[in-house]
C-alpha cells in the first residue's frame, strides 16, 4: 500500500487503477515503477547521493563494482581485499541458504523457468508498466531504454 501510494504522489494524476484489481504481474510491475521513478526522482535532485549498480556486473565481475561503491561511500579498503575477492565463497552460495551451491547457470536456468512459467503474468506487468509511461510523462522519462520495444 506505501508503494502504491508513493507511486501515486510520483505520477500525480495518472490513473493507476485500484490496487486491488491488479494481478500479481501488475503488482511486481508496480513495486519496480516506483522504485525506478524514485531513484529518478533522487538523481534529479540530489544525483550525487545516488550510485546506480549493474546486478549483471556485480555478478560477473564484482572488484570494479564494489571498488566504486566504495569510493562512492568514501571508504576505503585494502588492494589486497579487492584483488581476489570473485573467489570468495559468497560468489558460489545461494543468499538465501548459504549452504547451496548457486553458480551463474544456476542463476540463468532458474530466470529462464521463471520466465517461461510467469510469462502470461510478465506480459500483464508489461502492459501495466507501458500504459503507465503513456499516462505520465515521468514515468516515461524514467523508463526510457529501459523496456523492450
Amino acid at each position: 500500500k506505501e508503494r502504491y501510494r508513493r507511486l501515486e504522489r510520483l505520477v500525480g494524476g495518472a490513473e493507476l487503477g485500484p490496487l486491488y484489481a491488479l494481478s500479481p504481474g501488475e503488482l511486481a510491475a508496480m513495486a519496480w515503477c516506483v522504485e525506478l521513478l524514485t531513484r529518478h526522482r533522487i538523481r534529479e535532485t540530489t544525483p550525487e547521493r545516488l550510485l546506480c549498480l549493474d546486478f549483471e556486473a556485480l555478478l560477473s565481475n564484482p572488484a570494479p563494482v564494489l571498488a566504486a561503491v566504495f569510493t562512492h561511500l568514501r571508504l576505503s579498503a585494502p588492494d589486497s581485499y579487492l584483488e581476489n575477492i570473485d573467489q570468495a565463497p559468497v560468489w558460489s552460495r545461494y543468499a538465501k541458504a548459504p549452504e547451496a551451491a548457486y553458480s551463474p547457470q544456476t542463476r540463468a536456468e532458474i530466470l529462464q523457468q521463471s520466465r517461461m512459467r510467469h510469462g502470461d503474468e510478465i506480459h500483464k506487468g508489461l502492459v501495466w508498466i507501458d500504459r503507465l509511461a503513456k499516462n505520465a510523462p515521468l514515468a516515461a522519462a524514467a523508463f526510457s531504454g529501459l523496456l523492450p520495444p
